[in-house]
């Protein structure tokens, strides 16, 4: 999966078609990175949703699924970082 533009889905879909309300929550991990400035990061994420057996009226289960994933940031060189100069401080 690629973002530009600090666009990007935050939620992963399951894979698992007895899933129900799945997928994997990678919005924290990318929430932690940039305020840690990190620029690479790899884990591990177990599916949010549930699922039930087919044919059995049962309690719903969590899912089992889990993925690993390396994430890898590169921030955009900002303007806002430089200290003002004599001509924009007159803007």
């Amino acid at each position: 999966m690629q973002a530009a533009g600090g666009a990007f889905e935050p939620l992963l879909p399951c894979s698992n078609l007895d899933c129900q309300g799945g997928g994997f929550e990678i919005l924290e991990a990318v929430e932690w990175m940039i305020s840690n400035r990190c620029e690479e990061k790899t884990g591990l994420l177990v599916c949010i949703g549930w699922e039930r057996i087919k044919g059995r009226q049962t309690k719903p289960s969590p899912c089992t699924r889990a993925i690993s994933y390396q994430i890898k940031l590169i921030y955009r060189k900002s303007d806002r970082a430089k200290p003002p100069t004599k001509n924009n401080a007159q803007r």
